[in-house]
């Protein structure tokens, strides 16, 4: 027997709510620290993910080979880790990522070296990317985000 459309719509939809179960909102915060831990240090983004691709093991190494293999393809990071995060979250990803130096701007924003800096984004951003997953995990929190997003967005990129 041939499936439908709507079959394979619908497998493809259950295929997406398994993995995201699977991938739960403490794995996406560990899997986003150490994804931000070896940006920092300097890694790029896709060799950060071959590297927690072949560094761990479990659910976190499936969604690291999963956006390895879409970036092999030549699409994009944020291609590769759309069926595991909420949209919000991968531009977000994807804002801080494109953001040039943001690092320099805050130290100079604060009028403090850029070490200094460093380590105060390094030890706040556990806080708000678990702050940022539990929003967007709530009943119109990533409206909400998308909203706040879209504030902080130059008049010439809307």
């Amino acid at each position: 027997m041939e499936s439908s459309p709507l079959t394979h719509l619908l497998d493809s939809y259950t295929g997406q709510l398994r993995r995201k179960f699977r991938f739960g909102t403490k794995a996406q915060l560990a899997f986003l620290e150490d994804f931000y831990t070896l940006i920092n240090d300097g890694i790029p983004a896709n060799r950060a993910i071959e590297m927690m691709a072949q560094a761990t093991t479990g659910i976190t190494s499936e969604v690291a080979l999963s956006i390895s293999a879409k970036i092999a393809e030549g699409q994009a990071l944020a291609e590769g880790m759309r069926p595991w995060f909420s949209m919000n979250i991968v531009e977000i990803i994807l804002k801080l990522l494109s953001g040039g130096d943001p690092l320099g701007k805050i130290a100079s924003m604060l009028g403090i070296g850029q070490d200094q800096a460093g380590e105060a984004v390094g030890a706040a951003s556990p806080t708000v990317l678990a702050g940022l997953i539990g929003s967007v995990s709530k009943p119109g929190g990533a409206g909400q985000l998308a909203s706040l997003l879209f504030q902080t967005r130059p008049r010439s990129a809307r």
